[in-house]
């Protein structure tokens, strides 16, 4: 019961992988968003593809 938590969350890093790397996306897009278009529009287009790949089409402003 004490370690419940540490398994917990590697097994939810693990298993909602693609959730983890888009928020660390994000995160990284919130912090250069002000310093770099060039990083920016590159997050773009991970982020794109991310949303491509898991056939999410919300977003009409793709590369």
């Amino acid at each position: 019961m004490r370690n419940k938590g540490l398994y917990f969350v590697p097994l939810f890093l693990f298993s909602h992988i693609d959730l983890f790397l888009y928020f660390i996306i994000m995160l990284l897009f919130e912090l250069v968003i002000e310093h770099n278009n060039l990083v920016e529009m590159l997050l773009n287009y991970v982020l794109w593809l991310i949303r491509k790949k898991k056939g999410i089409y919300y977003e009409v402003n793709g590369p």
